[in-house]
């Protein structure tokens, strides 16, 4: 059994057979470098000279310049340097030759030009005597490492080309072939020509916030958005053109941030787009393929008043009956984050209470009242989530709950 105690494990084993028990304190603190975690013992242990630690802090490596040494291999093995004018193997078993020499900084071999990077392995699998040097195409990144360790020449993805300003060289959109950066991306420009309907960014990043406090005789205020800015041409490029599950999640996100205002730009052009769209079964025709369901097309009593929930609710002297709420998630930038019970999650005042208690009873009424400085609010630092929210009913249909 183990419990968890400000960051201390206590670990009581029993071995019945063996009629014995035993307590033991252990560190699980983070282990500094030069030490690796030791499972066998639960505790940080040094690596030793010329060891460094290893990525995943449960074991050493050599230090750069530095190998196995052949006769003591394994993980107690030591390290002994390479000589003058070689460097490790990434397996750091055997030193290589550098016909160009050692680069100090990296303890590697050397390459004539930045747009070289070492190459240790052919083809046949054979293990050479030396690193050779190969130029990379214009169209990749040299110098990039993979999670094994191997040196590549990384091509940019589709749009982007490479930046051989910045250091290290990063891919940047390709403008000279029509991309431009949106969001998370890069569009093309045609693309996003295509699906806009004519609406410009600065129409789609606007919102007016209504009944706010008077400053003199204004009740309103027009404010830009920068989620708005930063997604638009994204979400509406890549969901119309492409039908893209995440951009399409943001697009719906957007339209939400707009509290639905169908008169704004980009909730408008969510429900033009919507209109083109196979409805796909659902008990109301605003539900459409590809995209997140935003609108409902029937009435509120019609919706209210449906007879698709099918569950059995009955009052008993223990207690009123219980309505199963879950909330799916979803983040800004679309990503889905899978579904959870409702409890607080809906709540603006903190709470310690189970409020999914109360506000999952049938028949019950709650009521939650703070003040909360807007100066704080903005000093959480939040990442912004969406929810969904459905009912469960006896028959593990969800129902979706409109707000």
């Amino acid at each position: 059994m183990r419990k968890s105690l400000q960051g201390t494990f206590f670990q009581a084993i029993c071995v019945t057979l063996l009629l014995r028990c035993s307590l033991a304190v252990y560190n699980t603190s983070f282990c500094p470098g030069g030490f690796f975690y030791d499972t066998t013992v639960l505790n940080c242990v040094a690596c030793g000279s010329n060891k460094v630690t290893s990525s995943d802090g449960l074991g050493c490596s050599c230090s750069p310049g530095y190998i196995f040494d052949p006769n003591v291999f394994g993980f107690r093995g030591d390290c002994t340097q390479c000589p003058s004018g070689t460097a490790p193997n990434l397996d750091k078993n055997r030193c290589l030759n550098c016909a160009l020499g050692v680069n100090p900084a990296t303890l590697d071999c050397s390459c004539s030009t930045a747009t070289q990077i070492p190459i240790e392995t052919v083809q046949d699998g054979s293990n050479p005597a030396s690193k050779t040097c190969t130029q990379c195409d214009s169209t990749t990144i040299p110098g990039f490492t993979n999670s094994s360790g191997l040196k590549s020449c990384t091509p940019c993805p589709y749009g982007y080309t490479y930046n051989t300003n910045s250091t290290p060289w990063v891919c940047v959109c390709d403008t000279a072939k029509g991309f431009v950066s949106a969001g998370p991306t890069c569009v093309s420009q045609t693309d996003i020509t295509d699906t806009l309907n004519g609406i410009a960014l600065v129409d789609a990043r606007r919102l007016t916030y209504y009944n706010i406090e008077p400053t003199g005789d204004a009740t309103s205020i027009l404010a830009e958005s920068s989620p708005l800015s930063y997604y638009f041409f994204y979400a509406v490029s890549k969901c119309k053109k492409y039908q893209d599950p995440t951009a399409c999640g943001v697009f719906a996100n957007l339209c939400v941030l707009t509290l639905y205002n169908e008169a704004h730009p980009i909730c408008r052009l969510y429900s033009d787009y919507s209109t083109t769209l196979e409805t796909i079964g659902f008990d109301d025709a605003g539900a459409k393929k590809y995209i997140p369901w935003l609108f409902f097309t029937k009435k509120a009593d019609s919706i209210i008043f449906t007879s698709i929930l099918n569950v059995d609710l009955y009052f008993t002297r223990s207690g009123s009956p219980q309505l199963n709420f879950v909330l799916a998630k979803y983040h800004l930038n679309g990503t889905y984050l899978g579904f959870e019970s409702l409890d607080n999650q809906l709540q603006f005042c903190y709470s310690t209470s189970q409020i999914s208690k109360v506000t999952s009873t049938l028949g019950a009424n709650f009521v939650s009242s703070c003040q909360v400085e807007a100066k704080l609010l903005l000093e959480r630092q939040e990442e912004m989530i969406f929810y969904e929210m459905f009912v469960i009913d006896k028959d593990k249909n969800y129902i979706d709950i409109p707000v």
